[in-house]
């Protein structure tokens, strides 16, 4: 997928909301009320600004979320964090596998939420 490089902006005035790069002009909204029209904007904008800062697009995006969220919730089910957590002897390992699990269950919970 080709698209207009560089940061997307949303530009609102008396009668429409566009949306721009420094050197494009990507979209220009008409219908619909100015509210609307302005939080599309931005949502239009964001997709455009994420997808070069990432070189994904927000379906990709998703796909690679679904697939990482997925290998944590198997690692997380399968204990063996908690395993491992419970075998080893030395505080800074076990401290930092514990932070880790943690973290990992929280990032799942938010995730899924």
């Amino acid at each position: 997928m080709k698209h207009t490089k560089g940061e997307w902006k949303v530009i609102k005035n008396r009668f429409t909301t566009s949306i721009k790069t420094d050197r494009t002009d990507i979209c220009v909204l008409t219908s619909g009320s100015s509210t609307s029209n302005k939080a599309n904007a931005k949502l239009i904008a964001e997709v455009g600004t994420v997808a070069n800062e990432t070189g994904k697009t927000p379906r990709q995006l998703a796909d690679i979320n679904a697939d990482l969220l997925g290998a944590l919730k198997d690692l997380i089910s399968s204990g063996i964090f908690k395993n491992y957590i419970a075998m080893q002897g030395r505080a800074t390992g076990k401290t930092f596998l514990k932070n880790a699990w943690v973290k990992a269950k929280q990032a799942i919970k938010e995730a899924t939420s």
